[in-house]
């Protein structure tokens, strides 16, 4: 576990709400793809994005934890720090996946960890290792749970998810 305060990160987690995402319905809709404007996303994308307010603020390269819960559709990400004191709303980038999962509820064994990282431009690109919750040898989420992960992740976030 990291040294992150559980107690202000379950306040954080419990008033930073996450999106259940039905991929059929998303694919019915045409896509995330199909309610993203601009490079980063437009506003009204962004404006009715459930978790657009975890990226606002925060500077280019700044990274977040990731966790899909493949059972539910849930999706919650919290920015990540490597410094040794994790402010609160955070977690630390040794150990986070455990505490985003922890905070997004359901078993861990139905989720997959990533890596969310904040582009110049607004988008966002992902790396998918989590030695916490991926599966051995290379703990990277599966290929074939990436594209739903990816518009759960603009759906909520309204940001356009690099390839």
């Amino acid at each position: 576990m990291s040294a992150v305060d559980l107690e202000n990160f379950a306040e954080f987690a419990i008033t930073t709400p996450f999106i259940a995402v039905d991929p059929e319905l998303l694919a019915e809709s045409g896509g995330a793809e199909s309610v993203l404007g601009g490079i980063g996303g437009d506003a009204a994308a962004v404006e009715n994005a459930p978790l657009a307010n975890v990226l606002e603020g925060q500077s280019a390269g700044q990274g977040f934890t990731g966790v899909y819960d493949s059972s539910t559709g849930g999706l919650l990400i919290a920015p990540s720090t490597a410094d040794a004191d994790v402010p609160a709303g955070w977690v630390s980038r040794t150990g986070g996946h455990a505490d985003v999962s922890a905070a997004l509820g359901g078993s861990a064994a139905n989720q997959s960890g990533f890596a969310v990282i904040l582009q110049h431009d607004g988008t966002l690109n992902v790396t998918w290792r989590s030695g916490m919750l991926n599966p051995a040898p290379g703990y990277v989420v599966p290929t074939n749970l990436r594209p739903t992960i990816i518009d759960a992740l603009q759906a909520a976030t309204g940001r356009i998810v690099n390839p």
